[in-house]
């Protein structure tokens, strides 16, 4: 009786390991779940989530097939003992898993996510010549609006000392925050 009731017990745990691998799988592919992108930087950004889903996700539905398989395998009712390992292949077995999620999350940021990122945030120096100037001499503030939507602020302080008009630069950008 009590193996009957194990067996069933490892049959329930490998069926939910698998429904929920499947229904993960079916989740993702059963529709577009991105929405379009609003920018031009968009794509890239959604490149790199695309590219790290995919490998945790091929990572996560590998564990729940290998966990399924393990609890088919060894849940049957029967008695086992644990086998002998070396310490060694123990080690190994903790530290190749941690080396390969770090690299699969290096690669997502560095070799996608610093392109992306680099090109959100660069500003060329063409964008000084294409720039629209108000001037605006309310508190010493001039300012200047640039076409790629990011605002620069020029506060003025006139120095009276050491040869005219000392200017520091501030960039405000609009894209993701505000932040001086």
């Amino acid at each position: 009786m009590k193996d009957r009731g194990q067996t069933a017990q490892a049959v329930a745990l490998v069926l939910l390991f698998l429904g929920v691998t499947v229904l993960t799988i079916l989740g993702f592919l059963s529709r577009p779940w991105l929405p379009p992108a609003a920018s031009a930087h968009g794509p890239g950004v959604d490149g790199m989530i695309r590219y790290l889903l995919f490998t945790t996700g091929a990572i996560f539905v590998t564990g729940h097939v290998v966990l399924a398989g393990y609890v088919w395998r060894y849940a049957r009712g029967k008695r086992t003992r644990a086998p002998r390992t070396d310490p060694r292949v123990e080690r190994w077995w903790s530290v190749v898993p941690v080396i390969a999620m770090a690299g699969i999350a290096e690669v997502g940021v560095l070799v996608i996510g610093l392109p992306v990122w680099a090109e959100v945030y660069a500003v060329a120096q063409d964008d000084f010549l294409d720039a629209t100037n108000f001037d605006g001499h309310l508190l010493g503030v001039a300012i200047q609006y640039l076409p790629n939507a990011s605002l620069y602020l020029w506060t003025l302080w006139s120095a009276q000392r050491d040869r005219g008009t000392f200017q520091k630069r501030f960039r405000l950008d609009l894209n993701s925050s505000w932040s001086l």
